[in-house]
């Protein structure tokens, strides 16, 4: 006689939670508040070879190719870059933040959002389930850029901590106008939100290029 399927675990169900939480704040860390002086350094060139971008079919099922930071076209006015570690604690941590960018409602042909989750700094039962939340995040929000790095070559070549997460915003050229590391508090979340409405505000990148 077949034994009934299991219930999951209610660890198992605090993992899968966890995970579509930190899916849920790419819109968009672990040292409260940390922040670090970024004016004037220009973002290393980033690749990601294996798996990278996750993109969608016509049909809706995703795929992934090799992914680069592109820079900024002339419609466009500012990019805000997130290295986020696949971690159960990054939900709460993010959250002001993740708060505060829905609220504006954006418009990602002028803010430019890269999300790249770092695999390398995973925990393991949250890494297993990222691949499906991510692809339910890319459906639901198609014009957000959501890449995978299973080798951790993004955190590694901007020389920043491992197991936190950072959101840096850089120019049309390329250059950091602010980052944030560690978790956000409301202050801080707002902080962030006017530096990015400041840069919307202002020149697209064609405009401040001529």
């Amino acid at each position: 006689m077949r034994k009934p399927q299991s219930k999951p675990s209610p660890a198992s169900r605090r993992l899968r939670h966890a995970a579509a939480g930190l899916l849920g704040g790419l819109l968009l860390c672990a040292q409260p508040g940390a922040q670090a002086d970024a004016a004037g350094r220009v973002l290393a060139p980033l690749v990601v070879e294996t798996r990278g971008e996750l993109l969608l079919d016509s049909s809706g099922r995703p795929r992934y190719e090799r992914w680069s930071l592109a820079p900024l076209r002339a419609f466009e006015h500012i990019g805000m870059l997130m290295v986020l570690p696949a971690r159960i604690a990054t939900r709460s941590q993010i959250a002001p933040l993740e708060s505060a960018i829905k609220a504006r409602r954006y418009d990602y042909r002028r803010l430019v959002s890269t999300s790249v989750i770092n695999l390398a700094d995973a925990t393991w039962a949250v890494g297993l389930m990222m691949e499906g939340e991510i692809s339910k995040q890319k459906k639901a929000e198609p014009d957000v850029h959501l890449v995978i790095d299973d080798a951790g070559g993004v955190r590694r070549a901007l020389d920043l901590r491992e197991a936190v997460i950072h959101v840096l915003l850089y120019d049309c050229e390329g250059e950091l106008v602010d980052r944030h590391e560690g978790g956000f508090t409301q202050a801080q979340a707002q902080r962030f939100i006017e530096r990015i409405d400041e840069a919307l505000r202002g020149p697209s990148c064609g405009d401040s290029r001529s």
